[in-house]
């Protein structure tokens, strides 16, 4: 119960988080968020494991960042691959007992976790009102991923969770949209996922550390190399367009060795090593600069259940080209911050024929548009206000 006059205590389940930056979009979220929740007003814990993509994260078990209280747990077993990913740690259990009693709210960060699940049980058995924000996990390409498996883990677990929860977060409509029918019963909120706007950086810097030529038009794909991502499909278009002078191309981001291998061979086996450029992962002021050196921002996802780099490419007032499949792509077309093309190597071929016609503006208020929809600090006081109207009405 919250006495008045006393601050909101939210408590965040999330696998995994910072500085786990190499997991890519939902790490940045949760930090966004829980930042923002604290410039609200709300008295914010995360617990989380030590998860990294490559092993583990070195931070105390307890630390306090921008006013968060960030609580880390080892997993069980966490350098065996298969158990690794469903992030299973039993101190954090205990911590979850003794915790979320003590809370107004609970906050999951995604399903098919042993967090998330066991944080789940625990809310409903002390009545404690928990939303779970989604982030992909019941649409149409999340429910594909290892289709077995998920569907009797769902249907098992899952489909519980679900159906305790007080409510469910979607970034966007379409992931509402996409969502199974039953899910569509439990209560909802619709809000974005935040992004901190820095200052607008020069890019020319960052071009000669790539050795990028500063007339050239740069294309860049930033982001965990995965093959939902489309990148192979935008090399086979960039491949279609061998005569066009001018043209290059950065992939920015980490990812597994065997998909970073993939996109390493088919830039080979189509030639294009002269025109793109791979980085690996880089992240803090580096990415801004990054987003600040390229012309456009491609994101050709198969899926992408938000698409937070189209947002960060925007803060650098850098515009976007998008897929249909990428959950902003209704916001940057009616925007017009952007343009959306269709997920086919021929189209992406001929949008960049045309591209070096269209000389980035600098002058564009790209920035100012996102900002006003997607600053943290404004979607960190949505999402308390929705916990508010969770907590006075009951789970």
């Amino acid at each position: 119960m919250v006495i008045p006059g006393t601050k909101y205590r939210v408590l965040i389940v999330t696998p995994y988080f910072k500085p786990a930056w190499e997991y890519g979009g939902p790490v940045r979220s949760v930090w966004n968020l829980a930042r923002g929740l604290v410039v609200a007003g709300a008295d914010v814990i995360v617990a989380t494991t030590d998860a990294d993509p490559t092993g583990k994260v070195i931070v105390p078990s307890f630390r306090s960042e921008e006013g968060i209280s960030i609580y880390t747990f080892n997993r069980l077993f966490g350098n065996i691959p298969k158990i690794n990913t469903y992030y299973y740690a039993p101190s954090l259990g205990a911590f979850l007992e003794k915790r979320i009693p003590q809370v107004d709210i609970v906050n999951l960060q995604g399903l098919y976790t042993w967090p998330t699940f066991s944080a789940s049980r625990i809310c409903a058995r002390h009545r404690i009102p928990f939303i779970i924000t989604l982030r992909g996990s019941l649409g149409n390409w999340g429910l594909r991923q290892k289709i077995i498996k998920k569907k009797l883990y769902l249907g098992i677990v899952e489909k519980k969770s679900v159906r305790l929860a007080s409510a469910l977060h979607y970034t966007v409509s379409a992931e509402y949209e996409e969502a199974p029918e039953w899910v569509k019963q439990v209560p909802f909120i619709i809000e974005p996922n935040g992004v901190e706007f820095g200052p607008i950086l020069e890019g020319a810097r960052w071009r000669k550390k790539i050795k990028v030529p500063q007339d050239a038009f740069l294309i860049g794909i930033v982001g965990r190399i995965h093959p939902k991502k489309g990148i192979d499909m935008l090399l086979e278009a960039f491949a279609r367009t061998a005569g066009t002078e001018g043209i290059r191309l950065v992939i920015v981001g980490g990812g597994k060795p065997q998909d970073i291998r993939v996109i390493q061979n088919e830039v080979a086996r189509l030639r294009l090593t002269r025109i793109v450029t791979m980085t690996g992962h880089i992240d803090g002021s580096t990415v801004s600069e990054a987003y600040a050196a390229i012309d456009l921002l491609a994101l050709p996802s198969r899926e992408e259940n938000f698409g937070n780099v189209v947002i960060e490419a925007l803060a650098q007032n850098t515009p976007v080209a998008v897929s249909p499949n990428v959950g902003l792509s209704t916001w940057v077309a009616t925007q017009n911050v952007g343009d959306v093309i269709p997920l086919d190597p021929e189209a992406w071929a001929g949008y960049i024929r045309d591209l070096p016609r269209r000389r980035r503006d600098k002058t564009l208020h790209h920035r100012a548009i996102a900002q006003s929809h997607f600053d943290y600090r404004v979607v960190g006081q949505r999402m308390l206000d929705a916990y508010k109207r969770i907590i006075h009405q009951g789970p």
